[in-house]
């Protein structure tokens, strides 16, 4: 289980390297398309590709709460 955080950790730092924060309503879009890239990748039947948006759902759900 710790890879998934590994690669959770490592997405949320490729998503906010030499960024500053985004705001709120900003990071919630962002959230909400890649939950869509996961309904998408279900649909899809691609297992792979589900488990790369939910890494990036975890990473973008992270950025929301560190920005709290």
């Amino acid at each position: 289980m710790s890879d998934i955080f590994e690669d959770a950790e490592e997405e949320f730092y490729r998503i906010t390297r030499g960024r500053d924060y985004e705001s709120p309503e900003h990071l919630l879009s962002v959230l909400v398309e890649e939950v869509g890239e996961v309904a998408r990748a279900i649909n899809d039947n691609d297992k792979k590709q589900y488990r790369e948006e939910l890494i990036q759902v975890m990473a973008v759900a992270a950025a929301m709460i560190k920005n709290s």
